[in-house]
């Protein structure tokens, strides 16, 4: 089983490293970091402080972005092609299909982090910014959330179009980002109605809280991660990857494909 599932997740990654839209989107993210640290690095404030935040922020939008658009059309394009039936005829079950895909577009992200974490070493080097363990730590929370966005948008696509899909888990990405606030509000105001109060507790439930990941804010000013992030992240990651593979590798299994 582990092999298969792998041999499907390289086979994938050679996919999508071919995939021009793949490449298209890593340059706009490239682009969009550096232009991002160019500017902050105009500013009249402290420098390097903004630019390490302003950077690791356009890093983290554009691959959260590239995670939508890699995932959303990884199942689509095998039943337009019809090489789906072909690959389901062989022993291989459809769920094993679906984590090999999982696994190939893990694969791909790491190596768009990994390249796109030198662009921003190298602008925090023009800035002459000290880079801190928190920066690393930062940088694997990011790849944390790529890692629930991608599983997102997998669940989505396993039931729903390309187009449908990425809206969706455009919108769970950005409720999650908020999730802090809407978190607040729960505990907020006495006198909130207790019906909306209620709404704002069933929907967070449902919301992966990615301000929980979020170290970005910290690496400006070499703050440590909270005591118990190492323990808290890891979990987060794995119980919503878990849930949402589960939930569509459920779904793709009873998905008529013909």
């Amino acid at each position: 089983m582990i092999g298969r599932i792998w041999a499907i997740g390289l086979n994938t990654l050679r996919e999508l490293v071919r995939d021009r839209v793949l490449a298209v989107a890593l340059f706009f993210g490239i682009a969009i970091t550096i232009f991002a640290g160019v500017v902050a690095a105009k500013t009249p404030l402290n420098w390097g402080e903004v630019v390490v935040n302003v950077a690791l922020g356009g890093m983290n939008f554009s691959l959260v972005f590239i995670a939508i658009i890699i995932s959303v059309t990884l199942l689509s394009k095998e039943i337009e092609k019809k090489t789906v039936f072909t690959i389901l005829t062989k022993p291989l079950s459809r769920a094993e299909f679906l984590l090999g895909k999982f696994l190939g577009m893990a694969l791909t992200l790491l190596a768009a982090l990994l390249i796109m974490t030198v662009v921003v070493k190298w602008l925090c080097w023009r800035s002459a910014w000290p880079l801190q363990p928190v920066f690393y730590q930062a940088v694997a929370s990011i790849y944390g959330e790529l890692i629930v966005v991608a599983s997102v948008a997998l669940l989505f696509s396993s039931f729903s179009t390309p187009y449908v899909s990425g809206l969706l888990t455009l919108g769970v990405w950005i409720a999650g980002t908020l999730a802090g606030i809407v978190n607040k509000m729960v505990v907020g105001p006495e006198d909130m109605d207790l019906s909306t109060l209620q709404a704002i507790k069933t929907v967070y439930l449902f919301l992966p809280d990615f301000t929980r990941l979020n170290l970005k804010d910290r690496v400006p000013y070499n703050l440590p991660p909270p005591d118990d992030y190492f323990l808290y992240a890891p979990l987060f990651v794995c119980m919503w990857t878990a849930s949402l593979l589960t939930a569509a590798i459920l779904l793709f299994d009873r998905r008529d494909l013909k």
